[in-house]
């Protein structure tokens, strides 16, 4: 097994066409063939959502409507920058809010990144996907109002 690179920062280097390779070539072909048949935002909505509720689907085609080369440029520029060794970097409040069965940015990244931003928090919204803001929006904007007040009684 190939031994992790490690940046200057001290944060290993990710490998950007292996992830790629594990994340988004699987769902690219699939993309494809699906976007031909004018089904691209079911595709997004499976890969962004946990809840499959009517209103929950509603709210998603109302404000989530891609066009196919815009969506496939951004998965794809995705996996072209690495920032992660800028993150130990952030020196501002900093609030993660991962969804539990979140597809495109798994736990795992998420958990990552929160080791990397200082004195960053993290939480995890149950039951909710890639778009927990939309999921459960009123917890989203509870957890988002706890942490908006506690920085402005810290400052």
């Amino acid at each position: 097994m190939e031994k992790a690179k490690i940046s200057k920062s001290g944060v290993p280097y990710l490998h950007p066409k292996k992830l790629k390779g594990l994340l988004f070539d699987s769902r690219i072909g699939k993309l494809e063939r699906i976007t031909t048949s004018g089904k691209h935002s079911e595709f997004a909505a499976r890969m962004a959502l946990y809840s499959w509720n009517k209103e929950t689907l509603e709210k998603f085609d109302k404000f989530f409507q891609p066009k196919q080369h815009i969506f496939i440029d951004s998965l794809v520029a995705c996996f072209e920058v690495n920032n992660l060794s800028l993150l130990p970097m952030v020196n501002v409040p900093t609030l993660i809010v991962g969804g539990q069965y979140d597809s495109i940015l798994p736990i795992w990244i998420q958990a990552w990144m929160h080791k990397l931003i200082p004195h960053s928090e993290f939480i995890i919204m149950r039951n909710t996907g890639h778009l927990a803001k939309l999921e459960a929006k009123e917890r989203f904007n509870n957890i988002l109002r706890k942490f908006l007040v506690q920085q402005k009684r810290a400052s």
